[in-house]
């Protein structure tokens, strides 16, 4: 039962986490276009009005980083209490399908962490100012710092699975009592058929039926 209760909170925690990335997600695909146009208007015209075209990017990249770390405090320890739900896990046929959710969970967080660490990367390169670009450079590394925790859940979340839906062998049946009498075989006489001849070669005493014509 408890080990039952600790998979619910698990993939609930793990759903909540999952979708605060895509949230995550939504924000820094804002920055990025953002970072983009900036870029391209700084190449074609590099003119100084354009810099202060967008004032608020810088004001919006700082508050994604605090976004960033809050995310960063709610995942803390996730993967030391996954362990430890693996390290205990028996065979439990009512668990199995939330150890299942756990494990897709648990891809789909790694995964999405990753396609998040790309966007911060590509944010970054697009970057022009120097302000600007040695913010994103800090919120480059802390996502990658959470996407590097986030590579061993869905090792460990595999091993729960296996854990939970893997039943352990019969037992070995107890060994007889002290004193016990051990089984015996017994032999029986198997009599013996006679045949038209005997061993010793003598012939039959009843003579063989002659047919009738």
């Amino acid at each position: 039962m408890e080990q039952l209760r600790a998979l619910k909170q698990m993939e609930s925690k793990l759903s909540l986490l999952g979708d605060h990335v895509g949230v995550l997600s939504g924000k820094l695909e804002d920055l990025l276009f953002r970072a983009q146009r900036i870029a391209h208007a700084l190449k074609d015209n590099a003119n100084a009005k354009v810099k202060v075209a967008d004032t608020m990017f810088g004001y919006d990249l700082q508050t994604f980083r605090r976004d960033v770390r809050a995310f960063g405090n709610d995942a803390g320890g996730l993967s030391s209490t996954l362990g430890g739900i693996e390290h205990s896990a028996q065979y439990d046929e009512s668990s199995l399908g939330h150890a299942q959710a756990v494990m897709r969970l648990s891809d789909r967080l790694h995964k999405s962490l990753g396609v998040l660490l790309d966007k911060a990367v590509l944010a970054h390169q697009h970057i022009r100012e120097a302000e600007h670009k040695v913010e994103a450079w800090y919120m480059v590394q802390e996502v990658e710092a959470l996407a590097q925790q986030a590579q061993v859940l869905p090792g460990i979340a595999n091993k729960l699975l296996i854990a939970v839906s893997t039943r352990k062998g019969a037992p070995v049946p107890p060994p007889a009592a002290a004193g016990a009498p051990e089984p015996t075989l017994e032999r029986r006489a198997v009599p013996l058929r006679k045949v038209g001849r005997l061993a010793s070669g003598t012939p039959d005493a009843t003579p063989p039926e002659t047919p009738q014509s």
